[in-house]
């Protein structure tokens, strides 16, 4: 062998094992990629994909957490100070993208999710309507509990063309029918009509509430939690023409909002009323092992007030605070602290990641259903399955880091858990060479946590499903998902299938059955083939792509919360 072969063949090996592809260093040096892998076999270096593949990961994580740490160094009071004055983390985020181009988004985003800080969010869905969407509601629900009949002569005549296509356009994405739609005009129009001659006619949040619960039983789309249909709650109708409060925005829409109810500058509650009480809420939850969340406050309020105890609405401590994460961060800024403070062997901080990845999730799809809507037909079809295909691919990749930290995180109890469940007879999905592995002094988990047995707690498409592993305060939160993300996740995962494999099978078709039981708007009247498939997705403006995909954001969040109750367990 000459110099030259000598010389290249070290640099291929040298190449290969920092963890370089054969096709990177066939392109080096100006050879196949077969041509590389004979030379490695040959000199008896052979390495192989996944330990290359390991050693890239090892060096690219290396390099991005020290730039993490130098970004940290630099910025950390700046991130501190835009989360304490209410900023988004996408708002930060975007600051440094514009102020600091030349520092990778991925430094950033992975950098500001580390800072352990509390920032604010926006429910999007709560702008999903716009404004006269909004308010055809209040009218819609006005003229219905007066009983009132469309009359489509007048609807005709005062018809205000731009604000019905507005409306009309909204509900058809909605799945509305023309006939529906038509009726809910006219019957806008006709109550506008009746409340001109009729002008004290007034409408309480109350009767609207109830009258909306109506509305949807009999549109067949009953309000559920992550639910947000049409008519919009009282809170959006609030929040969105009156600034929180009801008689603004009946003022704004031109009705009486009644004489019922509390008037503005009514005091109840002290401003230190409003923080003991969170804090109380705070110290009840951490003792009972309970989430903090705005829904779990709203529960303990109605828990103390039947022990005789009244506290401030969690609509009114949200008014006080601006929203409910200020509230939090108000009274327990301790909280940053446990969380930094989490630690577990082997690791220098708790971090599964379901924060990261539901705010991927978002931004991904967000980017998607602004880009597929300039798309030809013939190609946007197809776009949406190939997206449903990474986007469950994406989901599975994290899904399975996630528990795996997780796990991690709780050892020894985690590995307890799974001894004691085997010796009390519970089946699970470990094998007896894996509980063999397990039941060693120093159990390699690496091994036992493969990838194969992890993705195969996925095969029934049910992300709840973690063999055990977690606490159950943890585990309680996954299995909180609602049964309809379940349902629409459980689609994706079998549109997955088809577009990977060419072929759908009946799962798809149970699946989608299964939810167009619940939800009309999903029905499927033809074979499942993969151009219907995703002819169906693309119809009604992307609505049924956009409303299954939206599961795994959802997912992610009781995720998020499944993590921070076992931070708050470790820390404590």
């Amino acid at each position: 062998m000459g110099i030259d072969h000598e010389i290249r063949e070290s640099q291929i090996k040298e190449a290969r094992i920092e963890g370089a592809t054969l096709e990177e260093i066939g392109r080096i040096h100006g050879i196949t990629r077969e041509r590389v892998r004979q030379i490695l076999k040959s000199s008896g270096n052979e390495v192989s994909s996944e330990e290359a593949k390991k050693k890239r990961y090892t060096s690219r994580s290396k390099a991005l957490n020290e730039s993490i740490a130098e970004f940290l160094d630099e910025y950390r009071d700046v991130i501190a100070d835009l989360a304490n004055d209410g900023a988004l983390r996408s708002d930060v985020e975007e600051r440094f993208q514009i102020l600091a181009p030349n520092i990778p988004y991925e430094v950033v985003r992975q950098a500001v999710e580390s800072s352990a800080e509390l920032f604010d969010h926006r429910n999007t869905q709560e702008y999903r309507f716009p404004d006269s969407v909004v308010e055809s509601a209040v009218w819609y629900t006005l003229g219905r509990s007066l009983k009132l009949d469309p009359i489509r002569q007048s609807a005709v005549r005062d018809i205000n063309l731009e604000e019905a296509r507005e409306v009309s356009n909204t509900l058809a994405e909605e799945g509305f029918s023309a006939d529906r739609i038509a009726e809910i005009l006219a019957t806008v129009i006709s109550t506008r009509e009746h409340h001109r001659n009729n002008p004290d006619v007034a409408l309480t949040s109350k009767c609207y509430t109830n009258c909306r619960d109506e509305i949807l039983k009999e549109f067949g789309n009953e309000s559920r939690k992550g639910a947000w249909p049409w008519p919009p709650t009282n809170q959006t109708v609030m929040k969105r023409l009156g600034g929180g409060y009801w008689a603004d925005a009946m003022r704004r829409v031109g009705i009486s909002p009644g004489d019922k109810g509390r008037q503005r500058g009514q005091i109840i509650f002290q401003v230190e009323d409003y923080y003991n009480s969170v804090s109380g809420f705070l110290k009840h939850a951490s003792e009972d092992n309970l989430d903090t969340t705005f829904t779990g406050y709203k529960k303990w309020v109605i828990a103390e007030e039947r022990a005789g105890r009244r506290r401030p609405s969690s609509d009114a401590v949200r008014k006080q605070f601006n929203s409910w994460t200020n509230a939090k961060r108000a009274v327990a800024s301790s909280v940053k602290a446990d969380l930094r403070s989490v630690k577990r062997t082997g690791s220098a901080r708790f971090n599964p990641g379901g924060k990261d990845a539901l705010n991927r999730s978002q931004v991904e799809l967000t980017r998607f259903m602004r880009q597929v809507k300039t798309l030809p037909t013939t190609e946007a079809s197809d776009a949406c399955l190939k997206f449903i295909s990474e986007f469950c691919q994406e989901f599975e990749v994290s899904r399975r880091n996630w528990l795996r930290a997780m796990i991690y995180a709780d050892c020894p109890d985690s590995i307890s858990r799974q001894l004691s469940a085997r010796d009390e007879g519970i089946k699970l999905k470990l094998t007896n060479k894996q509980i063999h592995e397990l039941r060693k002094p120093e159990p390699d988990l690496d091994t036992i946590l493969s990838s194969n047995y992890l993705d195969g707690l996925l095969n029934q498409a049910d992300p709840r499903n973690t063999d055990g592993w977690l606490r159950k305060s943890a585990q309680d939160e996954l299995d909180a998902i609602s049964v309809e993300d379940l349902k629409r996740f459980r689609i994706l995962r079998y549109m997955r299938n088809a577009f990977v494999h060419k072929s759908p099978d009946a799962r798809l078709e149970r699946a989608i059955s299964d939810l167009s039981d619940d939800d009309p708007g999903f029905e499927l009247k033809q074979s499942a083939t993969l151009r219907v498939v995703g002819d169906w997705l693309r119809s009604r403006n992307f609505s049924r792509f956009d409303k299954l995909c939206q599961s795994v954001p959802n997912i992610w969040r009781a995720m998020v919360v499944s993590e921070i109750r076992l931070s708050d367990e470790l820390a404590g």
